[in-house]
């Protein structure tokens, strides 16, 4: 069940009442009773699917919204058959639809699924009678209806089969089973800019859903602010039972003074009749005005995995964004089904999203392609359309770090610019770290080798990745604005910011994080974000370094030497560091990415020389990194 307004739900509960609801499963309560599902074709699902996966239609999602999902990616290949079946349900009158809303997400391997009706039980063999059959369903949120008179007077069970052959997921959610009225319009949600300057103005449009028996034909559209009304008579529809339309008024608010602004709406007289059930024909949303341009920076989430070959288009413009955008943007890397994969993270985000890589630009501009030069979209251009929005709040963000402990603690601090009674705003805190290589085991090493598709110019010039091989081998990868944890969660922290708020108010949220063995906290950022429950945007947002520490110097003492320099096939390398510990000894290329990993250096017995063969490496500039704890040595070199 998606998120509605509190108004709009209790109008729910009524239009429930009213509109006889025979069944509904929504799956909030995080369990499929009293439906059942079979796993008929008993085929292992294939371990590259997502692991919320089950071998049958199971239950995902999160706090804010649960549904079901199926999978016919199996191991071996094959066909799926995966049955979700109802309980018993008596049809007694005229106008009996089942509703359900459903999706697939990936456009290249759409599942698809039939309808099934039994009039006996709800054994697989009974369900005799395939009432629809649906190919291939679509990539978004699809609201499809079946009308039951058929049968009348008897007692009928329905049931929904996966049978598609090596796709990928099939998500369902909100099946009910309901008799209708003949004529009935319900409102569905009310759509404008929330936040504008002064002086705009605001058209507004809402979506209306038909629920009832007969094509919608006309409707009344009104909307209300303070004692302004205004009224539209909508003609010349044709809306399908329980299909939606977006209707734009004919009249504009005009936002003339700063505050917030309740915008009422209501629709009525479906063809010019009561509508018998008016309990879900009003809702209501704020409308703020803005007159002060405060300090922003926009959130860059991207979708990447190891396993993605088309992720380097990412690498490459997350890095871009990271290098000449750090003043207006923040990157973040979302991995999924690798290594760097954060749960809590990665599956509200990968629900959100249709294919890797993409991502969201502070979650308004939504799906967005790193880079797509075919239709001008990208990351960098949905910076610059949202880097000077106006926005109601700033935040800033400080960190104090405790070494013994490993612990940070993360101090936010938001200003409002607006008076509020009703607003639904929340603090998140995001951590990412720079610099994340694989492990020393091969195995390890594995692991983080990146898929190119980019190898040998296969599909054009990728910043460099187009001479790399496919896979990247891990020694050659450095992955930056990793996310390592969303401490307040992906849709924010619940009562972190009062929805009562005075112009000019500062307020604030602190978070704790424990650094875990292996990351670097120097490396690492902390990133506080302003959420807008309602809409789901991010409104602000703000990055520092985790920790700065002072224990270790920036270079360890003692001498080094790198000769010859320029080299052609060996380098000898000299060091004499004040230190017991080991030195890492790393080379990288001026893109900054790892080509070789050198191994560790032991210092025990003092001065330490070492052959270096570069006989391998293209002609080029590279730096040979000497890292000794959080602290590094850069010795540039030429390869001729």
């Amino acid at each position: 069940m998606k998120r509605i307004l509190t108004l709009l739900l209790l109008s729910g509960l009524f239009y429930q009442t009213h509109a006889q609801v025979l069944f509904s499963q929504d799956f909030e309560s995080g369990t499929l009773d009293p439906m059942t599902a079979v796993d008929v074709d008993g085929v292992p699902v294939n371990p590259s699917a997502p692991t919320f996966c089950g071998p049958t239609w199971t239950v995902v999602g999160n706090a804010k919204n649960k549904l079901v999902v199926s999978t016919s990616w199996l191991n071996p290949v094959g066909i799926a058959d995966d049955w979700l079946i109802s309980p018993a349900i008596p049809v007694t009158e005229a106008n009996t639809f089942l509703f359900w809303e459903a999706y697939s997400p990936d456009a290249n391997y759409r599942d698809g699924y039939e309808v099934r009706i039994s009039t006996t039980d709800n054994q697989i063999a009974s369900f005799t009678t395939l009432a629809l059959n649906i190919p291939a369903e679509v990539t978004t949120t699809q609201k499809r209806a079946l009308k039951l008179d058929a049968y009348i007077g008897q007692t009928i069970y329905f049931a929904f089969r996966n049978h598609s052959n090596d796709k990928y997921l099939l998500y369902m959610d909100n099946i009910s089973v309901r008799v209708l009225p003949t004529v009935d319009v319900g409102f569905k949600g009310l759509t404008f800019e929330k936040y504008n300057p002064i002086g705009t103005q605001v058209t507004f449009k809402a979506t209306i859903e038909n629920n009832g028996a007969t094509p919608l034909t006309s409707v009344n559209y009104t909307w209300t602010v303070g004692s302004e009304i205004y009224t539209d008579s909508i003609t010349g529809l044709n809306i399908a039972t329980r299909g939606t339309k977006e209707l734009t008024h004919t009249v504009q608010y005009s936002l003339n003074d700063v505050g917030e602004f309740p915008i009422t709406v209501n629709i009525d007289s479906p063809n010019g009749m009561d509508d018998p059930n008016p309990y879900d024909n009003v809702g209501q949303r704020n409308l703020y005005g803005l007159n002060e341009v405060l300090p922003k920076k926009v959130l860059v989430e991207e979708g990447t995995g190891t396993w993605c070959g088309w992720c380097p288009r990412g690498f490459v413009t997350m890095e871009i964004v990271g290098a000449d955008y750090s003043d207006v943007a923040i990157p973040v890397a979302i991995h999924n089904y690798d290594p760097m994969l954060v749960p809590d993270y990665d599956t509200p985000f990968s629900n959100s999203i249709s294919g890797y890589p993409s991502g969201h630009i502070d979650r308004k501009e939504l799906g967005v392609d790193p880079n797509d030069p075919s239709t001008g979209t990208g990351f960098i251009p949905s910076i610059g359309h949202l880097q000077n929005r106006m926005v109601p709040v700033q935040v800033n963000v400080e960190t104090t770090y405790d070494e013994a402990t490993r612990t940070a603690t993360i101090h936010g601090t938001a200003h409002s610019s607006v008076a509020t009674q009703s607003n639904t705003l929340r603090f998140s805190c995001i951590i990412t770290e720079d610099h994340v290589v694989g492990g020393h085991s091969a195995t390890q090493l594995q692991n983080y080798d990146q898929v190119n598709y980019y190898a040998a110019n296969a599909n054009g010039v990728m910043g460099g990745f187009e001479n790399l091989p496919n896979p990247v081998p891990a020694s050659q990868m450095i992955y930056n604005f990793v996310a390592r944890a969303i401490i307040g969660g992906f849709f924010g922290t619940e009562n972190s910011i009062s929805p009562v708020l005075a112009a000019n108010e500062d307020f604030s949220f602190d978070y704790s994080y424990v650094v875990p063995a292996g990351s670097n906290p120097e490396l690492m950022k902390a990133i506080v974000v302003i959420m807008d429950d309602e809409t789901g945007e991010v409104l602000n947002s703000e990055a520092v370094q985790l920790a700065e520490l002072t224990s270790v110097p920036l270079v360890p003492q003692g001498k080094t030497a790198l000769y010859p320099n320029p080299a052609t096939d060996q380098m000898t390398l000299s060091v004499d560091f004040q230190t017991e510990d080991q030195i890492g000894m790393k080379i990288y290329d001026t893109y900054g990415r790892l080509i070789q990993n050198l191994g560790p250096l032991d210092l025990t017995n003092g001065t330490k020389t070492q052959k270096i063969n570069v006989a391998d490496l293209p002609t080029g500039e590279y730096l040979l990194e000497l890292r000794h704890k959080n602290s590094v040595t850069a010795l540039p070199f030429t390869k001729i």
